[in-house]
């Protein structure tokens, strides 16, 4: 997933925000998808924690909060921004 196109916002929301591309592609690879207001949301539940700490084995203590606490909104294939959440998402 290195081919992951991010939009000059999202690079600079990235940037701001510290998270990692890496977080970035385990999010589109591992993470549930929802379909809200026109885009998708990329977020990891737990089942898709789960999988991802399998699938990345002692990397993955280190990136766990991270997974855990930030979503992605995707439109047409194009990261556009991302986001920590500090409180529940409603869809």
């Amino acid at each position: 997933m290195a081919n992951t196109r991010l939009s000059k916002h999202a690079q600079k929301r990235s940037q701001q925000r510290s998270i990692p591309r890496e977080v970035i592609e385990l999010i589109l690879r591992y993470g549930k998808r929802k379909y809200h207001r026109g885009a998708n949301i990329h977020l990891m539940d737990k089942k898709a924690l789960r999988c991802a700490r399998i699938h990345m084995g002692t990397s993955y203590k280190r990136l766990e909060e991270k997974l855990r606490k930030c979503y992605l909104v995707v439109i047409d294939g194009e990261v556009i921004t991302m986001a920590h959440r500090t409180r529940r998402l409603k869809f």
